[in-house]
């Protein structure tokens, strides 16, 4: 079997110039690196075999065969390894402290949290990007998992700058789930209510779009988020059928983070032809020895 060596390809991520001031002389790495004789994954099923892949500084400048290297490159040869895409976890609380911000809502209930983004709250934490780096992870969803509506995500590297070059996009996705997570509100206090709270927010919505002499900061930051792709965390399986009872409703859809007992009802959603995030942190099963 041969080695493996997982990098982040993002050839089009330039960080060519920096907008925050620097206090003393600039460090910059000029070094051109040309890793040769190496069999590279551009993506899950496409390899490369033989190639050779160039890398200045943070972008990658070529992947192939029979490619010319600048001259003065550092080269590695890689005979015997394999070069794959690193992982992406597309659904991590990973940067998010949750006391590290005082969040201000506008909304009437704190269990909607529409005006949240996660990119406002990101702080980089060394020991959680080094355990996701060491197996293989190199960008992370970021989103803080609490709340019915829990505002925006953000696709972040887990290298270890600055937190603003980090950032692959502030906005990812919009999060949503049953759970009024830690909102001290009396309402709601049961799946029913949380069903029916965002029901009505949805409803809110509609009616928010259509008229245009009343404001409300939290519509209005739902509405602006609409576009972007919804997330919707369960707690199990039947929720996920809940779920797509209020996506149909509303002409919504919905990528559903499982809780990891989808496998109970897996023939009617497979039928449903959902995108799912499963979780891979499977439970032990427990299987006595006692033959009756």
């Amino acid at each position: 079997m041969k080695n493996l060596i997982l990098i982040l390809f993002t050839p089009f991520i330039l960080f060519s110039q920096d907008n925050f001031p620097i206090n003393g002389v600039r460090e910059t790495n000029q070094i051109i690196y040309a890793f040769i004789n190496a069999d590279i994954y551009t993506d899950y099923n496409s390899i490369i075999n033989n190639a050779t892949l160039v890398i200045k500084e943070d972008k990658i400048l070529k992947i192939g065969n029979d490619i010319k290297i600048p001259q003065g490159s550092k080269i590695i040869d890689l005979q015997g390894y394999k070069i794959c895409p690193s992982f992406i976890d597309i659904y991590t609380d990973y940067g998010q402290d949750a006391n590290s911000v005082k969040i201000e809502l506008s909304s009437w209930n704190p269990a909607l949290k529409s005006e949240f983004n996660a990119i406002n709250n990101y702080i980089i934490n060394k020991e959680k990007a080094t355990h996701f780096i060491n197996n293989g992870f190199g960008l992370v969803n970021s989103l803080r998992k609490d709340g019915i509506i829990r505002g925006t995500s953000a696709l972040v590297f887990l290298s270890y700058d600055k937190p603003h070059q980090n950032i692959l996009l502030d906005k990812a996705s919009l999060c949503f789930s049953f759970d009024k997570g830690t909102s001290s509100h009396p309402y709601p206090k049961s799946l029913m209510g949380s069903i029916a709270i965002l029901r009505q927010t949805y409803y809110d919505l509609d009616w928010y779009q259509r008229q245009n002499g009343t404001f409300n900061n939290s519509l209005k930051s739902l509405n602006e988020a609409k576009y972007l792709p919804k997330i919707f965390e369960v707690n199990d399986c039947q929720s996920i059928f809940r779920s797509q009872k209020i996506a149909k409703e509303f002409q919504e859809k919905f990528i559903i983070r499982t809780n990891g007992d989808e496998y109970q009802r897996v023939n009617e959603i497979k039928n449903m032809k959902l995108p799912l995030i499963v979780p891979i942190n499977f439970p032990k099963l427990k299987i006595s020895n006692n033959p009756y």
